[in-house]
């Protein structure tokens, strides 16, 4: 194992993962830190479960820290995730770390000596800390490693981690003296349980089904002058679209191919439902499409996860005016215009009748611009697309119009395969970046499309 990475572990754990504020230094008191909640409350049966990680623990439901780990961080070929809770007791951190690398793997007894002292000298030098009692502490038929640790603050330590089939679990928490913190935390560290991949994937299904809205009337239909998979320049009568998605360039924090979307259409042409899923291949929305009073319209629920990030509080706008009626059968319903047979201009509306987002699209002879519009009518983002002869972008620049990175980015994207109908199969995109002061393009992430017809 590399140096890096294990120091890496040792701090992930506790200064990088805080969503909401910045994080503490490694050497911080912890009592100033700590949450409302305490473990002594926590209702009998109450876990906490990252699908993800597949594990269970007896800590709240509701995180207060989320943080993903990607190859780019480790400097090694591994990711994972990290997750908080900020409690009255302290602060818990719990990381699960995938090896992707096939060379990289424990197999010996002084591999796991050598890990295991690794991650406890590193995580004693980050927090400045001396170390109390160290002990192997085996999970079942894993191997494991704990140990605690006092710093120069008085606030003490516990460190427990576990190697199982090339996914490392560690568990971390900083507490005070305060009387049975040490405890609850011992307490809860001793409730950790993995879950198996098919209870975790069986778990999921099930919040999918409980989810899922009702169809939506699909006639009488509302005039529309092309189709949704016209629209999205599908050839053929498509019936579904299974979009993946894999990392090149080691910054998101699930690796190898996962989900992206599924969207599924109709005889005619018309979307009738999609399933979003989030950035770790977890199903997160899903939206069902059709036609009331003649009009496009669109209906969406949302899973919610243990170990999705924590949300952020938007303070609620009033301006004093009566709220609006909503219509409950719809979230939005689509206002679209055409500009020689080309979506020129889609418009949400929101069931109460306000605007929502609007996007603008105007075609050259090789080329596109789209501008998307807050609900204010405020450009928010801005695209600009060369095309190749079927209409698919081959290069595209996102303008930073708000400032907030600080200059555009650019991509160039290759169509690797294409399915009997036409369809491309298989894209490759790529980024420029600057390398040793020149521009280059770097692959970034790859996608694919399975396809089935009617």
């Amino acid at each position: 194992m590399k140096v890096i990475f294990l120091t890496f572990l040792a701090v992930a754990l506790f200064a990088g993962v805080s969503v909401s504020q910045p994080p503490p230094a490694a050497d911080s008191n912890v009592t100033r830190i700590r949450g409302e909640r305490s473990l002594t409350n926590l209702p009998s049966g109450e876990r906490f479960e990252s699908v993800e990680g597949r594990f269970t623990i007896a800590l709240p439901r509701s995180i207060s820290g989320f943080s993903a780990i990607s190859p780019s961080q480790t400097k090694i070929n591994a990711s994972g995730a990290t997750y908080q809770w900020s409690v009255k007791e302290g602060v818990i951190a719990i990381t699960f770390l995938d090896f992707l690398d096939p060379n990289l793997d424990l197999k010996s007894d002084q591999a796991f000596v050598n890990f295991f002292a690794g991650v406890r000298d590193s995580t004693l030098r980050s927090v400045n800390a001396r170390l109390l009692a160290e002990t192997p502490a085996n999970f079942g038929e894993y191997r494991g490693y704990k140990f605690t640790f006092e710093m120069q603050t008085g606030d003490k330590g516990s460190y427990r981690i576990f190697y199982v089939n090339r996914r490392s679990y560690a568990m971390m928490a900083f507490y005070s003296n305060a009387q049975n913190a040490e405890a609850l935390i011992t307490r809860a560290f001793d409730s950790f349980a993995l879950v198996p991949k098919s209870a975790s994937d069986a778990a999921i299904d099930k919040r999918v089904e409980a989810a899922m809205p009702q169809p939506l009337p699909q006639e009488p239909r509302a005039p529309k002058e092309r189709t949704d998979a016209e629209d999205e320049n599908l050839l053929g009568k498509v019936k579904v679209v299974v979009t993946e998605s894999e990392d090149r360039s080691g910054t998101w924090g699930t690796q190898g191919r996962k989900m992206s979307s599924v969207e599924s259409y109709n005889e005619r042409g018309d979307l009738t439902k999609r399933i979003g899923y989030d950035s770790k291949g977890k199903p997160f929305q899903i939206t069902v499409y059709g036609y009331l009073d003649g009009h496009r319209v669109s209906k969406s629920s949302q899973i919610i996860y243990d170990d999705d990030p924590p949300l952020m509080a938007l303070p609620a706008v009033r301006n004093g005016a009566p709220a609006s009626t909503r219509d409950s059968r719809y979230d939005y319903k689509y206002a679209f215009k055409y500009v020689d047979k080309r979506l020129n201009e889609k418009q949400l509306i929101l069931n109460n009748g306000e605007k929502g987002m609007r996007y603008v699209t105007t075609y050259g002879r090789d080329r596109s611009e789209e501008l998307v519009y807050d609900a204010k009518g405020k450009l928010n983002m801005k695209f600009l697309y060369k095309l190749d002869e079927k209409g698919n972008a081959v290069e595209s620049v996102f303008v930073d119009v708000l400032g907030v990175r600080g200059t555009d980015e650019i991509y160039q994207i290759r169509y690797d395969s294409s399915d009997e109908n036409g369809n491309w199969t298989r894209t490759t995109t790529l980024k420029q970046v600057k390398e040793n002061g020149q521009l280059v393009y770097k692959d970034w992430y790859v996608t694919y499309r399975t396809i089935t017809y009617y």
